[in-house]
């Protein structure tokens, strides 16, 4: 939470960019990769998208209630064609 609150993190400017938009993802399936802590997913899930988390190490994913899949983006992303309304990829 300690990132999503200070401004010099990306985790504020996402959330606050999510949350001003929150009327466009409502609804949407949304991949977050890589989905690191968890963090965007979480507000993804709060504003009524559908968060899709993948990251090559989804044991450091710690959001309850939301599962991480493990993904190398070298092997490509286990997706179909347009399955997915938009892409939050952030480091």
């Amino acid at each position: 939470m300690e990132y999503e609150n200070n401004p010099k993190s990306i985790k504020y400017h996402v959330k606050k960019y999510l949350i001003s938009n929150k009327d466009y993802y409502k609804g949407k399936e949304v991949l977050d990769f890589p989905a690191g802590n968890g963090i965007t997913s979480r507000i993804l899930k709060e504003i009524g998208a559908n968060p899709i988390p993948m990251d090559l190490f989804p044991e450091y994913f710690e959001i309850q209630g939301i599962a991480c899949q493990r993904v190398n983006i070298k092997d490509g992303l286990p997706l179909n064609d347009k399955s997915v309304d938009a892409i939050i990829c952030q480091k």
